[in-house]
Order: structure tokens, then sequence, then C-alpha cells
């Protein structure tokens, strides 16, 4: 014989297993000694506020309480306790030997508890640290414990007797840090003085006197080794042994996170029983009675789905923990868990005990697995919805089931209740609770909240059968969610708008292993019985029916009814049955769920399906039910189109609340799924996104990933943590089970077979749906997949050629900074290069979040990556972000006091600003920008150079909007010295289409002509594309004014094809702008209509001002063109408004062009001549040379229709000298023709290449 450690047993107290090696086989025995009790205290607190932080609060909730469990089972093995109850906050402790030595121990004991706790450091929680604190009770005493035979091979370790309540008592009474002994054990330690009530013990004064403790068992007999162990599995849930069995080592994965429903059940009325077998009196019977009343327990949770977990000691009776959900989910576990509690209360009538009970229960997401350390542990669960739901135990009235607003939520609308408000003990506000009274009448499921949308050839098919006057059978067939239910319930509106009855049943999960469950529900529905009826009500109407209705109707049930003994035979059953469905005349009948039907009911109602032909019939199934029955109709549901969803999304927050790229995002997610949609657009509502992933979602996809074995799941969470796309080798490296590959790549490829995956190629699988990756990933652990996201990146970064895509995820999910930061980077340039803007966007994001993150250094490079972040947001015309970006990066660069950044990040909010039309706001953030860089004094660096280069292109291009051409061509030309300066082809590019845009305005041809040359020379050796495209559209602008107008649409095409390559959304709209108005100047409205609308296209998705006015002016030309005079006026004043908002001096000129052209033609000579006036003044200080001529020209064409040809060829010779001086090639040509045709009547639309301009 060899000695075995207490690991070895670790679901069983010690003193059990000693019970048992004596022949103690069910280790009933009377318990004396001294008994300790110790609880966390504040532990519901805590729990809520670590709630607040997300999905790792349970988690580091569960570590801390297992820290603290380790070193707490450490110390109780040294002073000889066995740890009877442990689980959640507390533990309870049974030191055995002669009270005063018992006693002595426990006191000891529980002192070294309190000092351990007190060294433990405190918890990060919200920004602010918590320090747990423990508090502990004790008492000496005699209880009773024995073992348990639940059913289905689990055990359960039973404890009882009023010693117990008044331990609880003792706990309630003490505070934290306090060691608190009740009268009887102050009595047993010897203590003088001692009086009525609890005690409080000196920690100092708790001494050892007597001899250490022996051990608690000697050597164990390998023949009975074997046995002890299958004995400890026994005392697990069925499920989770299984579980544990097949991971054997890989325990850790045992650990998920999960959405689960607690509930708590609190019985009282057997202390007296408890005390006598205590004392050795009725122990059989007691232990026979409690037996089968946790039997009862067992089966009625195991029925709807739920766990029993464990038997816990309370201040009145015990405590009896239950849950749904975990290990395994199932759907509608809030139904199960309130269905469930409503047949609790009744279970000691069952057994025939006279019992008290009350249950609490919530729902929420908690933390599953194992607790403790080797040498004693326990499955559970921890949460705040666990503390809530002992918290509702205990508020709640004796016979009264007290449920949380998650649950009540959750489930649906079949049960009546009434709403409260409680205060928890450990909860800072009140807690909302409903009281559960029953079942609510007449509520079969969920009625339709809203008008249906989409199904409209299921519909149409209804209403044509519904309206056909035949019998039939439809059945729909379909996934959870999808809109079976929905569907049913138009089909009952619609059948009610016809006056026509209908019958709705419910197929149940918990009822399919019971005969005739559906059929017995649909008789008793056709005979108008109530939905909750008695057993004895139930038995006086089966005997008031007559013949063989009584004993068919009798024999569904499970109910002998009064005269015939003989049980009928099939055939009288479906003749009894069609009589009793006949009697719903004109009726439709509703089968919900049948693929949980069970197997008697299946049987009849098929064969009554197929004889009976004129019946009205639908129904509704899953998948792997679709053989059942013979329909008429099979309908397959399908996903709903994107149309679809966007219908939902109006329906529910109304429109214009998401942009259309959120509306794509949602569809792809919850991949057209009605359910997964409402639930996603719910939390868009509430909450204003949708980043996590909602309870109701995640608890529908876990129960569909639970109907598989352990081995399956397994490699789904192995799957999941490397992300949607997948390599199976890279699955079997981290699973804690070795798999043969074959073997691997079978399992998958059946998941695929069930929709779950799909096959990419030899070893490359990708999750079907986002959702359900997102909810297998949200089961593991965060501290477990951090480790695994870190043991992958760190093997592929050995790798020779690492997949930098792998290698950001995975850093970033394993949480180190400098690491994903890098790569993360990396991966933005590579996009910033290939202008991926939206790809670039995200990495760049991550990559600043995690360099902020970074202990050291991590600042200059945070302000740099947000600058390039800003800058595609920039390309992107998304002006607000970019600013943002770039103010975050001036705060980075002025902490650092690096003023050479603040400079660069303010001088580029001054140019979003320019692209926004504020060119007032635009020019002060320049010489903001200046104003910083004189903070570097002496110092003449590239850096400097090329950021004082910017500052003078910003103060260009500001003062060219505002029309101070001349400002501009000077600030144009000290940004080109600089730049040349520093030498870097791509700045110089931008200097020069500054500076050439500034001499265009001015028609300084030849200077412009230089520039935009240089321009395409230097873009072309940088290979900046970007830079051609300006080059292009500088060289149009020049042959546009110069009277080459085919050559200037071929330029603003090439310029177009180069922008839609590279992303610029904004060069995009400029480009398509020319086009369009170079078909103007030559009188093709026509062509230049489809240009004109590609313009808008872009312009809207950028937030981009300057360019609406020129769009709406351009219009107006072509409306001018057209003879649409009226439309071309509305027009107008738009683009004049647009200009006046925005500041842009040109455009608001241009505009008040084209105006008085159109008032010219309409006849409205005053305000023409007006305008005409106030034009030129504004032109002449501006110093836009083609807007003096075009404004003379119209000036003659005024007093040429009012007959005065005089003074009309005044204005058009003077026109004529400044196109000749100007080299205005356009205009030449049209003054020229006026001049010669002096006599004829001016053309109604003349053409004018400023207007267009």
């Amino acid at each position: 014989m060899t000695a075995v450690s207490t690991s070895a047993f670790p679901f069983l107290p010690p003193h059990v297993v000693a019970a048992v090696l004596r022949g103690n086989q069910d280790g009933f025995e009377a318990l004396e000694g001294a008994f300790l009790y110790a609880d966390i205290s504040g532990f519901t607190e805590l729990s809520e506020r670590l709630a607040v932080t997300g999905d790792e609060g349970a988690e580091i909730l569960t570590d801390a309480v297992s820290r603290c469990f380790s070193r707490y089972l450490a110390i109780i093995g040294e002073h000889g306790g066995s740890v009877l109850k442990f689980g959640g906050d507390a533990l309870l402790v049974y030191f055995p030997s002669e009270p005063r030595a018992a006693a002595e121990r426990a006191a000891v004991c529980g002192r070294r508890l309190i000092e351990s706790t007190r060294a433990l450091p405190p918890l990060g929680v919200e920004g602010s640290r918590v320090k747990l604190r423990l508090k502990v009770a004790l008492h000496s005493g005699s209880i009773v414990g024995f073992i348990a035979d639940l059913g289905v091979g689990q055990l359960e370790y039973v404890i009882a007797g009023r010693d117990l309540e008044c331990l609880a008592r003792c706990e309630a009474a003490a505070s934290s840090g306090e060691l608190l002994a009740t009268p009887a054990f102050a009595k047993a330690l010897a203590l003088s003085g001692v009086r009525k009530g609890f005690v409080r013990l000196s920690l100092r004064r708790c001494r050892l006197t007597g001899s250490e403790r022996s051990e608690w068992y000697p050597p164990i007999p390998a023949s009975k080794r074997a046995a002890l162990k299958r004995l400890n599995s026994r005392f697990l849930p069925p499920t989770v042994a299984e579980r544990l069995a097949y991971l054997r080592e890989g325990s850790a994965w045992l650990f998920e996170r999960r959405r689960v429903t607690a509930l708590f059940l609190n019985v009282a009325g057997w202390e007296d029983s408890a005390d006598d077998a205590a004392a050795g009196r009725s122990s059989t019977r007691y232990r026979d009675s409690m037996t089968r009343y946790l039997r009862r327990v067992n089966r009625i949770l195991r029925t709807y789905g739920g766990v029993f977990s464990r038997v816990d000691l309370c201040d009145k009776g015990l405590k009896i923990l239950g849950f749904f959900g975990a290990p395994v989910g199932r759907e509608r576990d809030e139904e199960g868990a309130l269905n469930a509690a409503l047949a609790l209360l009744d279970a000691g009538k069952e057994v025939r005990l006279r019992l008290r009970s009350r249950i609490g229960i919530q729902t929420g997401d908690v933390f599953c697995g194992m607790v403790g350390a080797a040498t004693r542990r326990e499955y559970t669960i921890m949460g705040d919805a666990v503390n809530t739901a002992a918290r509702c135990m205990a508020a709640a009235r004796w016979g009264r089931i007290l449920a949380g607003a998650e649950t009540i939520n959750a489930a649906r609308p079949l049960f009546d209740t009434t709403s409260r408000r409680i205060k928890a003990k450990g909860k800072r506000e009140p807690v909302a609770a409903f009281e559960v009274r029953g079942h609510r009448r007449g509520s079969s499921g969920a009625k339709v909240q809203m008008a249906m949308v989409g199904r409209w050839k299921e519909r149409r098919l209804i209403d044509g059968r519904l309206g056909s006057g035949e019998g039939f059978l439809i059945r729909i067939a379909g996934e959870a969610g999808i809109g079976k239910t929905t569907l049913m319930d138009y089909a009952e509106s619609r059948w009610a708008g016809r006056g026509g009855a209908s019958v709705r049943v419910e197929s149940r999960r918990h009822e399919v292993e019971r005969p005739f469950s559906t059929l017995s529900r649909l008789v008793a529905s056709c005979l108008d019985w109530p939905e909750e009826i008695s057993p004895r009500g139930l038995r006086s109407r089966i005997n008031r029916l007559r013949g063989a209705e009584r004993s068919v109707v009798g024999a569904l049930f499970g109910i002998e009814a009064k005269g015939r003994r003989r049980r009928p035979d099939p055939e009288l059953r479906r003749r009894v049955v069609t009589e009793i469905l006949a009697r719903k005349r004109n009726g439709l009948f509703l089968l919900e769920d049948i693929h949980w039907m069970d197997p008697h009911s299946r049987q009849v109602l098929d064969v009554l399906f197929r004889k009976e032909r004129g019946l009205k019939v639908i129904v509704t199934t899953r998948p792997e039910g679709r053989t059942v029955f013979r329909p008429s109709h099979d309908v397959a549901l399908e996903p709903f189109s994107y149309e679809d969803t966007v219908l939902l999304a109006r329906r529910m927050l109304g429109k214009g609340r998401l942009s259309e790229d959120q509306c794509r995002e949602i569809h792809q997610r919850a991949q057209g799924n009605p359910f997964f949609l409402t639930e996603l657009l719910a939390a868009v509502r509430d909450t204003g996104g949708f980043g996590r992933l909602p309870g109701s979602i995640n608890a529908v996809m876990m129960a569909r990933l639970d109907r598989f074995s352990e081995e399956y799941r397994l490699i789904l969470r192995a799957a999941a943590v490397i992300g949607m796309d997948f390599d199976c080798r890279r699955v079997r490296e981290i699973l804690p089970v070795r798999v043969s590959l074959k073997r691997l790549a079978g399992i998958l490829d059946y998941l695929a077979t069930h929709q779950f995956l799909m096959r990419l190629s030899s070893f490359h699988f990708r999750f079907r749906h986002a959702l359900t990756q997102q909810a297998v990933y949200d089961s593991v652990p965060r501290r477990q997949a951090r480790d695994l996201h870190r043991w992958l990146a760190e093997r592929m970064e050995a790798r020779r050629h690492p997949d930098l895509f792998f290698l950001a995820y995975h850093f970033d999910k394993a949480g180190i900074p400098e690491k994903a930061a890098r790569y993360h980077l990396a991966l933005a340039e590579e996009a910033d290069r290939v202008f991926a803007n939206e790809r670039a966007i995200e990495h760049y994001k991550r990559a600043a979040y995690w360099a902020s993150a970074v202990p050291r250094g991590g600042e200059p490079g945070r302000a740099g990556i947000l600058m390039k972040l800003a800058e595609v947001w920039k390309r992107l015309g998304r002006y607000d972000e970019a600013v943002r970006s770039y103010a975050e990066a001036e705060r980075v660069s002025r902490r650092r006091r690096d003023w050479l950044g603040a400079a660069r990040a303010r001088d580029s909010i001054g140019i979003c600003r320019q692209r926004e039309g504020r060119h007032e706001e635009a020019r002060h953030h320049s010489l903001r920008a200046l104003r910083l860089l004189k903070r570097l004094p002496g110092r003449d660096d590239a850096a400097r150079s090329d950021t004082l280069a910017k500052c003078y292109n910003s103060l260009t291009v500001a003062y060219w909007y505002l029309g101070k051409y001349r400002e501009a061509i000077r600030y144009g030309e000290l940004s080109l010295a600089e730049r040349r300066k520093a030498g870097d082809p791509r700045n110089i590019a931008r200097g020069l289409f500054s500076l050439g845009n500034s001499y265009l305005k001015v028609c300084a041809f030849e200077d412009a002509l230089r520039c935009f040359s240089e321009l395409d020379s230097t873009s072309r050796q940088a290979n900046d594309r970007a830079g051609l495209a300006y080059a292009l559209d500088g060289r149009a602008g020049c042959a546009k004014l110069t009277g080459d107008l085919a050559g200037a649409v071929k330029l603003h095409r090439r310029a177009a094809m180069i922008r839609k390559k590279i992303g610029d959304r904004r060069g995009l709209v400029y480009a398509y702008l020319g086009i369009a108005a170079a078909y103007l100047t030559l009188g093709f409205a026509e062509r230049a209509a489809p240009f004109l609308e590609k313009a808008n296209e872009y312009l809207e998705q950028t937030t981009e001002l300057n360019l609406v006015s020129d769009i709406l002016r351009n219009r107006a030309y072509a409306e001018f063109l057209r003879n649409r005079l009226v439309a071309a006026q509305l027009y107008i004043e738009r683009a004049l408004r647009a200009a006046e908002y925005t500041g842009f001096l040109e455009a608001r000129i241009r505009s008040l062009y084209v105006q008085a052209d159109i008032l010219a033609v309409l006849g409205r000579r005053e305000p023409a001549l007006k305008i005409c006036r106030r034009l030129a003044r504004m032109a002449e200080s501006s110093g836009m040379a083609e807007i003096v001529v075009g404004t003379e020209r119209i000036l003659g064409d005024i007093y040429h229709r009012g007959g005065d040809t005089t003074r009309a060829r005044i204005h058009w010779l003077r026109a004529e000298e400044m196109a000749r001086e100007r080299i205005l090639l356009t205009d030449l040509l049209l003054i020229t023709a006026r001049l010669e045709r002096t006599e004829t009547p001016v053309p109604r639309a003349a053409s004018a290449s400023a207007g267009a301009g």
C-alpha cells in the first residue's frame, strides 16, 4: 500500500473518503466538532463593479477567488480541516476532534485565513483599487452528513442541522476582517465571561495549545483506489464529468464565459428531522426522505434543461443551486428556468413532504469552470447574475418565485408577473425584479410586434390557401430566428380577419419523452379546456366526457377514466381525435416546433393528416424535422435580402439613422437572419453601436453548437481563436488533446455540411457566419485566449516570411503593445501605398491605440501614426475625422514639446478647414502654425524647411480662395523656394500646383504652364500619381482658357482615370467638373450632364463644401443652355448661397457671372446691369481677368438687346482688347463674332468660358 494525496479525489471531502474506506458507503454519519464558515465580504458589490468592466469582469473575479481559495485550502489542510462545501465566495470547514482541540484548530485557522486575505494585492477595478476582505464565523456542535444519490449517476454530499443555521446567522452578523464565534464555540474554547450573543475573538489570542493534527485516512490499497476515483467523478454533473474525462490534462479548456440563468431554491421544514438524525434517531427515514426530494429536484431541473450544482447552507433551511445554459446550452433557457421553478414549488408535495420553498432567478454572462486547488475543486458559475439570483431568493416570500429583469425580458411572454424593486445586500441601487405567479392564460407564443417585413412569396401562398376553402398542410422549415413563428403569426391574424378560429399548439423540448404530450394539448385546446389546470380538475373534465372519448382522452393524459378499462386501439384513437378536431368548425391548426414532437403524437397526427384531407394545418420545424408529415406545400425560409434589412432598419430606427455602409455591415454580420438583425438593430438603438454580440444572439448560437459532442466544440473553439479563416494544421497544434490530421479534417468537413464552416482548400477553412465565430470566441476566457494568440503569433514570427496580417491580429488579441503597434503600422502603410483607404484607416487606428499603451517611447510614434491616419481621412474627404486625428497628434506633440510636429498638425487642420470652405479659419490655423515654428530659433534643417513650405502653401491656397491672388502668388513662391531646399519631389509637386493655380487665376498662362509642366516631370520622377493628376488638371485649365477645349476634356479624363485608381474622391469631383465645364463651354449640355451626375455622386461621399457651389453653378448653366431659364435661376440662387456659406470668393464671382447672363437673357435689364457693375469691381480687385472680359461681353449683350448698338460695341471692343492682352482665345473668338455681326441679334444662349469655369 502506498500513500495517496488528497488531490487524487478533489471533489470529495477528506472525511468522506475516510468514511468510505471504513465501509460506510453512503457516508452517513453525525459530524461533531467545530465548524468554520468563511465568506469574502463585499463580494456582491465587487462582482457588480467588475460586471461593468465588460467581458473580463467575471474572469478577473474568478482568478481572484481561485488565488484566495488556493491559499485557504493549504491553510485548512495544515490545521486538519475538511472542506464540506465551497464555491462562489464562501466555504464551510469541519474540524473533528474533542471540543477544545477542534475549537482551537478552527480559531487559529480562521485567524490565518484573515491574515492571508489581508496580504493579497488589491484588484484594479474601473481605475480604482479594491481590497478583498474576509469574515469568519465559528461554531461548535453536531450536524448530519450523507451522500445522496440524485439519479443518472450523480451524487451530492448533503449536510443539515440547526447548528448550520446558527453558523449562517453568525456569519451574517460578522463584519469584514472579523472573527466571530457563537456562544457554543466560546464555551468549547473555555472562554470566561461569555454572555448571550456572538463573541468577537481577538486574532492575537488564537493560539494552538494541543498537538498537531493527524492524517485523515491511512494509505489506500490499489484495489480501492479505482473505485474511489469513480466515486469522486460522480460528484460532478454528468455533462461536466464527461467533458473533464475527455479533456484530461487540458482542463483549462473547461473554463468558459456563457450566458447562464442561475436558480436558487431555498427549502425549509426538516430541521427537526436533521437534528434527530444527528442524535441517532430516525436517521434512515431522514436520509431517504431527503434523497427522494433531491432526486425529484434534479429530475425537474434535467427535464427543463438545467443542471443540479450543489446543496449549500442557508440561515433558513438549505439552499440548492441549479443553472441553465452551462456547460451545455439550449434555446429558451430562460423559459426552461421559469417552468422548472414553477414545478419546484410543488416538488415537496409530490414526494409527500411538508416543506416551504422560495426561488430566485437571474440571467447574465458568467464565468463557468473549475474553482479551487488540486486538493479540493468544484465546478461552479461566478458572476453578478449569480449573486443577484441569490439576493432575489432571499427577498422572495415563501411559496413565491422572484426573477430578475434579464430573465423576464429574455423569456417569451408566457408568464404572469408583477414587478417589484428589492434592496439587495451589497448592491448600490435597488434591483428590478418580477414575481412570477404562473403561466399567462391564452398565451402560446410571442405575437407580432411590428408590421411584417419581406416574405412576399410565402405570404401570397398562405393567403391563397386560406382563401381557397380547401384543406392543406403547409410545412415551414428554417433555422432558429429565420422567421417561422412570425409567419405563423401572420397566418393566424389573416385567418382571424376572415372570421375563422385557430388552434395553436407548441411542441416543447422537455416533453419529447412524454407520450402524447403535443396531441393531448391539441385535444385540450379543441375542447376549450384552460391551459393551466390542476390534476383534479383535469380528471373531473375527462370523466364528464362520454363513451370512447373518455377512455381515449384519459389515455392521452395518462389518467385512468371511469368505466372502460380497455386500452384504446390506434384506429379508435384516430377516430376520436378526428371527431374532437371537427368541433372546431372552419378551424386552422397551427403546430409549432414539430421537431420536438414526441413520437407517439407524431405517429397519430401523421396518419390523421393523410386520411383527413379537409383539415387546414400549418406546421413549423427546423431543417432536421423536414421528414415529419407529408405536406402539400413545403416552404424553406431563406435569409433576408439586403433590401429587407434596410426596410427593417427603417421600421426600427427611422429613416436615415444608419448609413448604407452600416446597413451592409449589419446585414453581413447577421447573414440575413431576421432574429439576429432585430437584435443587432436593437443594440444600435439602445447603445449606439454593435461592437459586442448581444446575449440573445450568443445564447442561440451556443445552443446550436452545444448539439455537438465535446470534441467538436473543442475544435471549433480552437479554430475561433485563430480567426475567421484558419488552417486545420494550426488548430491541431493548439488543441489540448491529440487528434490525427485526417480525423480533424473529417470533423471540419462534417461541420461544413452543417453550415458552420466552408472549405476553402485542402487545409483551409472559414467560418460561414461571422456571428458564429464571434459567439464561439466569446466563450473562451480572455486569459486563455491571450496565451493562445501569443503562442500563435510567436510561432509565425519565427518563420522566414511571416504573414503580417496574422501577426498583427494575434499580437493585437494577445495584448502586446509594441508588436501589435509595429505590425498594424506596417499593414496600414502597405494598404496606404495601394490606396486601400478603409483598410489603412482600420490598421492606423489600431496602431495608434497600441502605441499609446507602450510604456516608453510610444508617444512619438503615436503622433506620426495619427498624422498618417488623418491624411487618409483627408484623402477620403472626411474632414471632421481628419481634424480630430490632427488635433490629437498636436496634443501629443505639445506634451513632448515637439513644436515642429505641433506646427505640422495645426497647419493640416487649416488645410481641412480650407477643404470645407472655411477659408478665413484656414488662414488663421496656418498663421498659428507659423507662430509655432518661431519657437525653433536658429534651427535650419530639412524638417523645419519642409514644414515651413507647407504652411506657406496653405496660406497660398487660403488667399487664393479669398480672392487675394497677389498674396497667394507671394506665399506660393516662398513655399516653392523652401520646398526646393528640402529637395523632396512630392513636396515640390504640391508647391508647383498651388503656385500654378494662382498664376492661372490672374491669366499668367506662361508662368502657369511652366509650373504645371515642371509638376508633371517632378511627379513622374517621384512616381507620384496624385501629383500627376493635378498636373493634368492644371494643363487642362490652361487649355480651356486658351481655346483648346477638346484638349482640356482629354486631359481631365486622364486625370479622372488616375484618381479612380488611387481612390481620390475629391480629385474625381474636380476632374469630372472640369470635363463638364469644357462641354458646357462648347454648348453641349447633354454631354455634360452625366459628368455632373458623377461629380455629385462622389461629392456626396465626402464633406467637401468648396465644390458644391461649382456643381450647382454648372447645373444652372446646363439648364440655361437647354433654355430652361427658371430652373437655371433656381440652381444659380442655390449656388450663390453655398458660395456665401463657404466664403469662397471665386465661386461667388463665377455664380454672379452666370446669374447676370441669365437675367440678361430673361430681359431683366436693370438687375443684370446692377450685378455686372458689382461683378466688375469684385473681379478687378481679385485680378480675375477672364471674369472682367466676360462682364464686359455681357454688358455689350444687354445694351445690344436694348437697341443701343454704340454702347454695346464700346463694351465689346474693351473686352476684345483685354482678351487679346490676356490671350483668352475662347472669349476673343466670341467677341470678334459679335463685332462682325453687329447688325444681327445676339444669340440667346451665348457661351462663355468664364461662366462654365
